[in-house]
């Protein structure tokens, strides 16, 4: 495999020349290429306001990130972009006259975000282009990206070793940095149970199953008197899917915890960012002429394999008086949605599990996604022990299942700390 680098300095170019035309003279280091292996052309796009990609001349500086997933060469040449050096480098490059396309994203990160940009600092930004498989590697050193509502998300995936957070006491881990910089962390035990010997997630990637101690309650959406359709999610109206006349066991319980355990430190957490709840739905009869409605998370991760992070604004659980979202939390606390757990390498189904996947527990969690109802069964979207997703009853259970606290950082806290298992991000 040939491997070829191009230093790429702040100079103006006429790159959408290039591709055309090739150049001239290029600046590059042709040290580990073969003279008759040369790159003939590089064009650069770069995303603006609006979300689209326009031409450019120069080097984006701060405030961007590259895009892999839409970065191409031709010739079956790979663009890999190392952002400590702005350089540009190619795998598999085997032909003259190679031609590479580079975009670039703008950055969650904004003016001011220390934190969202120190996790940032040393990690190379991939894109995923198949979700369907399962990711079990070692992925330290590596964020993946995606949309959300506000731009560009960069979330983890795998069983990372960088993604340590100590706060309010508590241990987490991060599931990625939201689009408006904001930092979502998936609760994972408090500080007296990580320092003991049966904290076991911490070494292996998920706790052995005898202790329940990385979630805070059991009871979650356990309705014994809720028989009508409609009346499954974070909140609910007997008869209407997105009210919010009442609150899950699952809301009540996360509030209270947060009240007792995060509160004091809300100084530290970004209050207008949501929660998805997706109660988008198809609806429709079965073979035996029952009323059924599909939601959302199970039409794109069980049918299509496609998961999302956009989400409605009538289905974005926000607190009063955010600029954003439907208003109906009480505090900022949720829980993680099934289209999360899939980004973050678990996939539908009790034949594709991963046993290292950094969300997986020693117990099965409930997460905030509803997956079905039909007739009087109405099933919420869980992550299973195994590492997998699926489906379970979410009212009139003989067992249950747990909740896993969802928070979000704000963008500009101070972060000491390397994000690893021996020196986790600490705010300051």
């Amino acid at each position: 495999m040939k491997r070829f680098r191009i230093i790429l300095c702040s100079l103006l170019l006429v790159l959408s020349l290039i591709l055309i035309y090739g150049v001239s003279k290029q600046v590059f280091d042709n040290s580990e290429t073969k003279n008759d292996e040369t790159i003939n052309g590089i064009a650069m796009y770069v995303e603006n306001d609006a979300g689209t990609y326009v031409s450019a001349t120069e080097l984006p500086g701060e405030g961007y990130i590259f895009n892999s997933g839409k970065s191409k060469c031709n010739n079956g040449a790979i663009p890999i972009w190392d952002s400590k050096t702005n350089s540009l480098i190619t795998s598999d490059l085997t032909t003259n006259g190679t031609s590479c396309y580079l975009y670039f994203d703008k950055t969650p990160c904004k003016s001011g975000d220390s934190a969202c940009k120190k996790i940032l600092s040393n990690k190379l930004v991939k894109a995923r282009k198949n979700l369907t498989d399962i990711i079990s590697d070692e992925t330290m050193g590596i964020v993946y990206s995606t949309k959300d509502n506000d731009g560009t998300t960069l979330y983890f995936a795998g069983a990372p070793l960088d993604n340590y957070v100590k706060f309010a006491g508590q241990y987490w881990r991060i599931i990625r940095i939201n689009g408006d910089g904001s930092i979502r962390l998936l609760y994972a035990g408090n500080a007296t149970e990580i320092e003991s010997d049966k904290y076991t997630i911490l070494s292996n990637g998920y706790a052995d199953g005898s202790n329940h101690y990385l979630a805070i309650d059991n009871t979650a959406y356990k309705y014994n008197t809720c028989k009508e359709m409609y009346c499954l999610g974070y909140t609910y109206n007997v008869g209407s899917i997105n009210g919010d006349e009442k609150d899950s066991a699952a809301k009540e319980q996360l509030e209270d915890w947060y009240s007792s355990n995060i509160a004091t430190y809300e100084s530290s957490i970004d209050t207008n960012a949501g929660f998805c709840s997706d109660r988008s739905y198809e609806d429709g009869y079965d073979d035996s002429h029952v009323y059924y409605n599909y939601y959302g998370a199970r039409l794109r991760l069980s049918d299509s394999k496609r998961p999302s992070l956009m989400c409605k604004d009538q289905d974005l659980f926000t607190v009063q008086g955010a600029t954003k979202g439907n208003g109906d939390l009480d505090a900022p606390v949720g829980l993680i949605t099934a289209d999360e757990l899939n980004y973050a390498g678990s996939v539908w189904g009790g034949s594709n599990i991963n046993t290292k996947v950094f969300t997986r527990s020693g117990f099965s969690y409930w997460t905030m996604s509803p997956f079905s109802s039909k007739g009087s069964e109405h099933y919420m979207t869980i992550l299973h022990s195994a590492g997998y997703i699926t489906r379970e009853k979410g009212l009139d259970r003989t067992d249950s299942f747990y909740l896993r606290p969802v928070i979000n950082l704000k963008g500009s806290v101070t972060l000491t700390g390397d994000g690893t298992m021996s020196n986790p991000y600490v705010v300051g």
